[in-house]
């Protein structure tokens, strides 16, 4: 799932053309819908690969094999000397700063969620506790409810959020957080420092960008890049990469 990853300070130069039909969403007026250019106007830019520490829910998986280098879906003219491609036992790669420490972990039912940020505990991973500056991938192939949570304040029609929304409360979108709908159950999304909404994390002093995907095949897909404004450059970097593994994703 190595294809979550935006930030709208660059889909303002990326993008350029309305959508007008399909893309599923909401009637907030902090929700613009916008398409996604060309993949074709990118090249692969390979990156240093490190290996992400990962701990699995069960047993008889061999780490997938990792290269030196790793291409990525980055722009051949976009800033990259500092980042690398952090990949973890299952083969989900996530770029980040070089240096920075990365964990995942994966469940039975598929599920997975890689962090990446300057200093993580050594101990047993838990996702709820990620450091207030990370960038983050979260992916949900099976888990329809799960998947429903993760949707609803943003894609309130979308299949699993209507199939659940009998018996699933959900929260509404924070008024500050701000949203780009770039295709059908695709959006990115911003929220403010104090605002928490779908980043991971979100609501500390850092804002928090990042992009949320669904799609019937693989279900939902999320990543959030918080940092601080030293280092806002770095998202740029990811979501550039991002943006395109999304729009060519099988």
């Amino acid at each position: 799932m190595n294809r979550r990853a935006i930030c709208l300070g660059v889909v303002a130069i990326l993008v350029a053309t309305t959508v007008t039909a399909g893309c599923g969403g909401s009637s907030d007026p902090t929700v613009s819908r916008t398409k996604v250019p060309s993949p074709d106007t990118h090249q692969f830019v390979e990156l240093p690969t490190r290996r992400c520490s990962t701990q699995l829910a069960y047993e008889g998986v061999s780490p997938v094999p990792l290269d030196a280098r790793t291409p990525t879906a980055l722009p051949a003219s976009a800033p990259h000397s500092d980042l690398a491609a952090y990949t973890n036992t299952l083969g989900t790669t996530l770029i980040g700063p070089k240096g920075w420490e990365c964990r995942s972990g994966a469940g039975v039912d598929g599920s997975e969620f890689m962090a990446i940020a300057p200093s993580l505990p050594e101990d047993e991973f838990d996702p709820s506790k990620t450091p207030a500056e990370a960038i983050t991938l979260r992916s949900i192939p099976a888990c329809l409810g799960c998947q429903a949570e993760a949707l609803c304040s943003l894609f309130p029609d979308a299949p699993p959020v209507t199939a659940y929304s009998p018996r699933l409360p959900c929260d509404e979108k924070p008024l500050r957080e701000r949203a780009e709908i770039l295709g059908n159950y695709f959006a990115t999304f911003e929220d403010p420092p104090r605002v928490a909404g779908l980043g991971e994390p979100s609501g500390g002093a850092n804002p928090a960008i990042g992009v949320i995907a669904y799609s019937h095949p693989s279900g939902v897909g999320k990543v959030t890049c918080t940092v601080s404004a030293r280092r806002r450059p770095v998202c740029s970097q990811i979501v550039l990469a991002a943006i395109t593994s999304l729009v060519t994703r099988s």
